[in-house]
């Protein structure tokens, strides 16, 4: 199920942008493999395309809210071009890690670009954002893509469970679980870039994937959603708290392994409120096959 928006037109003029940018981006990998001709590579300045039409284009809260999270990848990208360029200039490549680094925000940047141009968008008083989360089916298929990407271009993304705590004992307390499905899905839908994904499963548990980050960028997301929460005016009645684990998939990872053992372990720790759980060092299908072993 795709995400439901009402059209704006403004938003389908960042195709244009995002065919600058990508142009821009070509043309720095090849003064890079071309670094002793670099004067004779053209068109390595960074675009001004982009805050031309935050400029001309954005404008009232909602949408200055649903463009932050380009504006921020944007600034990252910048600036480490601007470290790129300094190296370009004297005749030198930059180290790999900061090219890694460039690289992935700028594939950020442009899905992000991409997705805000492709989608349709509705206004209900409250800004403009997605009204439903992807459906679960479409979860194989994503993270397959993204775990293809991952071996192609040595691009991280990360994986946050979240679940609504005490879900089975609210319909019994009076307040209904669609209420408290929908107040989720629109805080995570608040929190999370234009490019990430998020999905809901069932009986109260939702899944994100986090593109282009790691496993530490997932938990500052969802720092931001249990905040977004607490901060909710739909939620102020009845406390709603949510427990999360996040992982970094790794090359090797089989999703569904790696998605059980998240969940279990989000299970075992029903009586925590606002559990927070991380694997690190070890992916969740690692953790699997050391307790089977």
């Amino acid at each position: 199920m795709n995400l439901d928006y009402k059209n704006i037109e403004k938003f389908k003029g960042l195709s244009s942008v995002k065919l600058e940018y990508a142009q821009w981006f070509n043309s720095i990998c090849a003064t890079l493999a071309y670094i002793d001709q670099f004067q004779i590579v053209k068109g390595t300045k960074l675009p001004t395309l982009f805050p031309q039409w935050l400029e001309n284009n954005i404008e009232g809260d909602g949408e200055k809210e649903l463009i932050r999270p380009v504006l921020e990848l944007f600034e990252d990208v910048s600036q480490k071009y601007s470290a790129i360029s300094s190296k370009i200039e004297n005749g030198k490549r930059p180290d790999l890690a900061l090219f890694n680094q460039f690289k992935n925000d700028f594939y950020g940047f442009l899905a992000s670009l991409q997705r805000l141009a492709g989608l349709e968008f509705s206004n209900d008083g409250d800004g403009h954002k997605a009204q439903i989360l992807k459906s679960a089916i479409e979860i194989k298929e994503d993270l397959n893509r993204e775990m293809e990407r991952m071996a192609r271009i040595n691009s991280p993304f990360a994986l946050s469970m979240v679940r609504i705590d005490g879900f089975e004992k609210m319909e019994i307390n009076g307040r209904p679980l669609a209420d408290a499905i929908k107040v989720v899905s629109k805080n995570i839908l608040k929190t999370v870039r234009p490019f990430d994904d998020a999905y809901f499963i069932e009986h109260g548990y939702f899944l994100i994937s986090f593109k282009h980050t790691d496993v530490v960028g997932a938990d500052a997301a969802m720092a931001r959603l249990q905040q977004s929460l607490m901060l909710d005016k739909e939620n102020q009645k009845e406390s709603l708290t949510i427990s999360c684990c996040m992982a970094e998939p790794v090359a090797g990872d089989e999703l569904n392994g790696l998605l059980g053992v998240m969940r279990a372990d989000l299970e075992n720790h029903k009586d925590d409120k606002e559990a927070i759980l991380r694997f690190l060092d070890v992916s969740p299908l690692q953790k699997y096959m050391n307790i089977q072993n």
